[in-house]
């Protein structure tokens, strides 16, 4: 069994005759007027499935790091501009911890990495803002989305 370029396989107009658009099919073949497809092996197309997987995967890691980040927005909690990395170890431990209710800025300022190149007063003004009950909820939600999508990519 082939698989032809349906260019290549072009009928004469009229009514639809499937015995003679196959013997028409088999003509063709032989004659070597039909363009047949690439059809990978069963590896490689297991391999371009499990790729089209990874790439929705990080599309969806995208997604919700943008619904954090617009979330931090909302509540005028400035964390991308004091940390390089919303996801990273200071950015995930200090959204950890406003998940669990925590909202007073000098503590969460105090959960940075020594790394983080903002004095603990700039990281403490941007972490001042009004974090409610909906917001917590939603922001675990978030991080519980991205801590699938995580598990889900490994």
């Amino acid at each position: 069994m082939h698989l032809a370029q349906a260019w290549s396989n072009r009928a004469p107009r009229g009514k639809k005759a499937d015995f003679k658009d196959a013997q028409r099919l088999v003509r063709r073949h032989r004659a070597g007027e039909l363009t047949l497809s690439f059809v990978p092996e069963a590896p490689q197309r297991l391999m371009r499935t499990l790729t089209r997987r990874r790439t929705q995967l990080t599309k969806e890691r995208v997604r919700i790091q943008n619904q954090v980040e617009s979330l931090l927005e909302e509540t005028r909690i400035k964390l991308s501009s004091v940390v390089s990395d919303l996801f990273g170890a200071s950015g995930l431990r200090i959204l950890t911890a406003l998940a669990q209710g925590k909202t007073d800025p000098a503590q969460l300022a105090a959960l940075a990495d020594a790394r983080v190149q903002r004095s603990p007063e700039e990281l403490a003004d941007a972490l001042n803002g009004a974090f409610g009950e909906i917001h917590r909820r939603l922001l675990q939600q978030y991080l519980a989305s991205r801590e699938l999508v995580e598990t889900q990519m490994q």
